[in-house]
């Protein structure tokens, strides 16, 4: 049986931990996964302890790696100076013992890949990988333009066929059916380039018409506790922190909402979005990283300028305003991820792509 030793942070609280939780028990290899990074994101234990914690890292990876022979070491990264110089090392060390590696790219830094001086290491790191995959083709071409020759493979992030469980249309119907009270759900990191601030102002905008909608804001972050401070000083009502949820909490958080918004101004393509399609939900976001190649404006729901206070609540509105639109959309929603993302299809997609690198010469 092939053995893919697969990397993955070492927090288990964001997209990177959620995607391989829902895929891991579905994929045919023989799969293990080494933990690397910071125990606690994004704050760290000190530069000296995270020194040591860093050096540790690349000893016990070494030693995996020499001990066992794997087929594919799979390095899941951020395409950003400290993402790509800290994993570096670690493809590096697996090529030393021959062993095909992809990368996969789960975002890109803008402001990063505009620094050409710094092309020549990152090129140096990018050519001795066997494979790259990418959330969007923007980036592929990207690659392309950089000359490298070998395989990319364009993927999606997944929703876990497990989260959804008993979701189906008749629900969906019945739910957009009959939706008087408007629940509006921001679910991720909340972090200032999440969009989070815009999506505030928006709600606080619409509340003082409309006091039949609440938003929930699910996730921790640097910015949580300003966000808190923010809402108390405006005088705010109607919003709920939820903080991070998994599992029945999150399956519960989806479900009593009704439309989804992410206003980031930038993402690779983050899982949340795929699982409000899941679930149904309406979805309002930007046309950032992968997003863009997933998503149909007024199919899937509406894209919104990034940093728009105004274009952002004109889009909620419009939803609010329309529930055959909004139950138009959920269903749509609905099928396009459980034929595209769920995590089944997500799975035998990456099975595939272990295959097709093994067997490159």
């Amino acid at each position: 049986m092939m053995k893919v030793l697969i990397m993955i942070p070492r927090t288990n609280d964001g997209g990177i931990a959620s995607y391989f939780n829902a895929i891991r028990n579905l994929l045919s290899a023989d799969v293990s996964f080494f933990n690397r990074g910071k125990a606690i994101w994004p704050e760290g234990t000190g530069l000296i302890n995270e020194l040591i914690r860093m050096i540790k890292d690349y000893y016990n990876f070494w030693k995996e790696v020499r001990k066992k022979k794997y087929n594919i070491i799979h390095v899941n990264t951020f395409f950003g100076s400290m993402s790509i110089l800290r994993d570096s090392v670690f493809i590096i060390i697996a090529s030393l013992y021959r062993t095909k590696i992809i990368l996969f790219f789960r975002g890109w830094d803008k402001k990063y890949i505009k620094r050409s001086r710094k092309f020549f290491f990152t090129k140096f790191i990018l050519f001795r990988v066997s494979a790259i995959i990418t959330l969007s083709k923007a980036e592929k071409k990207q690659l392309i333009r950089w000359g490298f020759k070998k395989n990319i493979f364009l993927e999606s992030t997944t929703v876990d066929k497990n989260l959804v469980k008993g979701i189906d249309k008749s629900f969906l119907q019945n739910k957009f059916g009959k939706n008087n009270k408007i629940n509006l759900l921001f679910l991720s990191r909340v972090e200032v380039s999440k969009g989070i601030y815009e999506l505030v102002d928006a709600f606080n905008d619409l509340r003082k018409n409309k006091n039949n909608i609440n938003l929930t804001i699910a996730g921790n972050g640097r910015e949580l506790n300003n966000v808190k401070n923010y809402i108390h000083k405006k005088q705010i009502i109607g919003v709920n922190f939820a903080g991070f949820v998994s599992g029945d909490k999150k399956r519960k958080t989806f479900i009593s909402s009704h439309i989804f918004i992410l206003p980031s101004y930038s993402e690779g393509m983050p899982n949340s979005v795929l699982e409000a399609f899941a679930f149904g939900l309406p979805v309002i976001t930007t046309p950032v990283g992968g997003l863009r190649d997933i998503f149909n404006d007024k199919v899937n729901g509406f894209l919104v300028k990034p940093k728009d206070v105004n274009d952002l609540k004109e889009k909620i509105q419009t939803l609010i305003k329309d529930k055959q639109m909004m139950k138009r959309i959920s269903i749509t929603n609905y099928d396009y991820a459980k034929e595209k993302f769920v995590s089944t299809k997500v799975a035998k997609r990456i099975d595939d792509i272990y295959q097709k690198v093994v067997l490159v010469e």
